[in-house]
């Protein structure tokens, strides 16, 4: 297995520490004025979905984590499972709502998703940057409610909630940054 060192905790890096495999999703490199540097990471545990933040000198080591990436559906979810099925070899996959709920967000029944395995197992699903969704529902823009940088929530097709101008309307596609949460443009 290979190793990397605490400055390639880059965001969206997999690596193993204590046993268990770790997603980095905020680096943070802090150089103080006689000190020495200063990693700072926030990571989420694959297996448990824990969150710690964690600091490291730059040339402490960690065994990287051996990963596949496979293309599959999003199928469904029920109250404690979300159900992927590979593009192909047909087989289907399942892994727990604690996991991946919060990145179900960006997809409806029947989108592509790519799966990380470890060992095997489904262990994540990656999220692009960006999607492109629809509205489902938002309020009418109020006349003289526009003095600088205005906005109301816009609800789309997946649930997901995100401000948007006051230009937007239902049935409009945007495309939405999915790091920030925030909508980037409207898609004609």
């Amino acid at each position: 297995m290979s190793t990397i060192t605490s400055n390639d905790l880059r965001n969206g890096a997999v690596f193993m520490m204590e046993g268990e495999p770790w997603i980095v999703l905020k680096f943070d490199h802090n150089k103080t004025g006689r000190g020495g540097a200063t990693n700072k990471i926030k990571a989420k545990n694959i297996r448990s979905g824990a969150i710690t933040e964690r600091g490291f000198s730059p040339t402490e080591k960690f065994d990287a984590a051996d990963l596949t990436k496979e293309s599959c559906q999003y199928l469904y979810s029920d109250e404690d499972l979300a159900y992927f099925m590979s593009n192909s070899t047909f087989e289907q996959y399942e892994m727990p709502l604690t996991i991946v709920s919060s990145d179900l967000i960006y997809f409806k029944e029947g989108d592509k998703v790519i799966v990380v395995f470890l060992d095997g197992k489904p262990i994540n699903i990656e999220v692009p940057p960006a999607v492109i969704l629809t509205v489902e529902y938002t309020e009418n823009a109020v006349k003289g409610n526009t003095s600088s940088g205005a906005s109301k929530k816009a609800k789309m097709e997946t649930g997901v909630e995100i401000n948007v101008p006051l230009f937007i309307n239902i049935g409009d596609k945007l495309k939405i940054n999915t790091q920030t949460n925030t909508y980037t443009e409207r898609i004609k």
